[in-house]
């Protein structure tokens, strides 16, 4: 929510109206300010102020959505309002301001903020007043009853993965956060050569840098004639590009992988995984995806590469091979949620009605007051048996630990049924990247969602959640093996099968043996 306050005068629904504020832009000197007006009705003379000084709209036929550019030297780009000139001196400050528009000599709207956040509009939506990222989308939850759903788990998706990046006939729109698996790489080549429209679509800044081998990955796919755009720099409407998932004809595979060796290529880390064949999922995350490549912060490869360095790529690891099978599943329920939209809230409200049992597995929560830990403690609270299972991986194990131990206590004190640890991979996978939800059994999220504020509001992030008693067995059954601490995944069916039958060799290899003993 929006850190002012606005009040209307007495107007008419035919007055014009302010309805966005943009004071703080990223470029230097704060360069590019405007307010943006829904103009009902022609006026003789719209005019806005402050406490300090005050600008003449030049052309009052306009009519619409219309922005004031406050200065000529950098106006916005307009987002489909027009632009309009001004006369007069006005500049909008970052900790407050009150701004009175006048129509006609008679004041009609006033609008006041405070704290304005860098790159961010404050603008007027049906709930009151929000900061919102210039550019920000507004996309819809996307629901479907009849979708068909492979689920699995890494170590072990990237087969499902590739299985339909291979299969592919008509399109693969590829998101992510950072992109370096060389298999995937291929297979993308392949996908174009075959006449498969590929595009991919990154983030520009990741967290420690881009990597040499994703520079040597997207080199690869742009000399192979597959586009691939960055995102990022001033006019970049989120913080981070952090949702991982791919289009794939009609189909949509959502991660909580990163697409590296690391993830998508079974090298290191525990992570979930979902491929849903399904029209409306798919065509809503195909809206996704071109809303993002289309935004001003989207850039070619090739202009990206130019003036960007590259950080050293950190050793692949080897393959872990004892794998749970994937299962095809028929949720009850398919719902696609994006943040900063609607995906947060979405989780959060499933906390809020849990009744029974909350299954969390994350790399880690930031802290006991965030967002979803406040929602998984209160349902504890409620009677509702809470686990939260983090990573133990060096870069977190010291704050884990600490957070375990303190949000352990806290139960003890007041005898909740919540436990939180530290997971033990002992050899089924190296550390914990997975972002999943169980709530009752029967209700999953998996995706790219932390648990923490800046993901919460200021990231791009993808959650889908499916309902159904067979899609919470399947997590629940990774979930409790990595919980406990097994030295072995449950043995996924088709090794049950062989090792049967390696069992009956070795009975009848015996029988052999045993009679040639006898026989010498």
């Amino acid at each position: 929510m929006g850190m002012g306050a606005s009040s209307n005068t007495t107007s008419s629904s035919a007055d014009p109206e302010i309805v966005a504020i943009y004071p703080d832009p990223v470029a230097e000197n704060d360069q590019g300010e405007f307010v943006e007006l829904i103009v009902h009705s022609s006026t003789s003379s719209l005019v806005l102020r402050d406490d300090e000084g005050a600008v003449a709209v030049s052309n009052t036929t306009v009519q619409g959505r219309v922005q004031i550019a406050l200065d000529s030297s950098k106006p916005p780009p307009t987002d489909g309002a027009q632009t309009v000139g001004t006369n007069g001196t006005l500049s909008l400050a970052n900790t407050g301001e009150r701004l009175e528009l006048v129509a006609d000599g008679r004041v009609v709207d006033v609008v006041s903020y405070e704290n304005a956040r860098s790159g961010e509009r404050y603008i007027s939506t049906d709930d009151g007043w929000e900061w919102r990222p210039r550019g920000a989308t507004d996309l819809p939850v996307v629901e479907s009853s009849h979708a068909q759903a492979t689920l699995y788990a890494f170590p072990g998706g990237t087969k499902p993965v590739v299985s339909s990046l291979k299969s592919a006939t008509d399109r693969i729109l590829l998101a992510g956060y950072t992109f370096s698996d060389p298999q995937i790489t291929t297979h993308l080549i392949e996908a174009h050569r075959r006449g498969v429209t590929v595009e991919l679509l990154l983030d520009g800044g990741p967290v420690g840098g881009m990597s040499q081998r994703q520079a040597r990955q997207l080199d690869r796919l742009v000399a192979a004639g597959v586009p691939v755009h960055i995102l990022g720099g001033e006019q970049a409407r989120y913080r981070f590009h952090h949702a991982k998932y791919a289009v794939v004809d009609e189909s949509a595979i959502i991660l909580t992988e990163n697409w590296k060796p690391s993830g998508v290529g079974s090298r290191s880390s525990r992570g979930w995984g979902t491929t849903i064949t399904n029209r409306q999922i798919a065509t809503g995350l195909t809206e996704l995806f071109r809303a993002d490549r289309g935004w001003n912060a989207s850039q070619p490869w090739s202009h990206y590469r130019r003036s960007a360095s590259f950080e050293p790529s950190d050793p692949i690891g080897d393959r872990y091979d004892r794998t749970v099978d994937p299962k095809t599943v028929q949720p009850n329920r398919t719902r696609l949620l994006v943040g900063p939209e609607n995906a947060a809230q979405s989780l959060r409200g499933a906390l809020t009605n849990a009744t029974s049992s909350i299954r969390v597995i994350q790399v880690s929560i930031g802290g006991p007051d965030g967002p979803f830990t406040t929602a998984a403690i209160a349902a504890a609270r409620r009677g509702v048996s809470v686990r939260i299972l983090l990573s133990s991986e060096w870069y977190v194990r010291d704050e884990n630990r600490a957070m375990a131990a303190q949000l352990n206590r806290r139960a003890n004190r007041s005898d909740l049924d919540l436990r939180v640890k530290l997971a033990d991979p002992r050899g089924r996978f190296e550390k914990i990247h997975a972002k999943g939800v169980i709530i009752d059994a029967d209700t999953v999220f998996l995706g790219s969602l932390n648990w923490n504020q800046n993901a919460a509001e200021n990231n791009r992030e993808l959650l889908v959640m499916m309902e159904g008693p067979s899609v919470g067995r399947y997590y629940t059954t990774i979930f409790d093996t990595d919980w406990d601490g097994k030295k072995k995944d449950p043995l996924p069916v088709g090794a049950l099968i062989v090792l049967a039958v390696l069992t009956v060799i070795a009975l009848w290899i015996a029988r052999r043996i045993s009679f040639e003993d006898r026989s010498e």
